[in-house]
């Protein structure tokens, strides 16, 4: 069980990575890195990655400042 847990923690960073490197990351490596993530710090760190991406253009994707809503309303409190 251990190993299938830092299978999944390496494959979450393994997406993490690519959509910090992506200055328009796909939406369907978001939205697997989402359906993977196991812990609230995976999703912050996440989270994280998106918001510094909104705040890097002068007109941010609505689409993106969505998602990051959807997020951020799943973190615990």
């Amino acid at each position: 069980m251990a190993d299938e847990q830092n299978l999944r923690e390496r494959f979450v960073q393994i997406l993490l990575d690519r959509i910090r490197a992506e200055p328009y990351p796909s939406l369907a490596q978001m939205d697997l890195l989402e359906s993977t993530v196991t812990s609230p710090d995976q999703l912050a760190e996440y989270l994280e990655a998106l918001m510094e991406k909104v705040e890097s253009t002068q007109f941010p994707s609505l689409t993106m400042m969505r998602r990051i809503q959807r997020i951020a309303s799943q973190l615990p409190a």
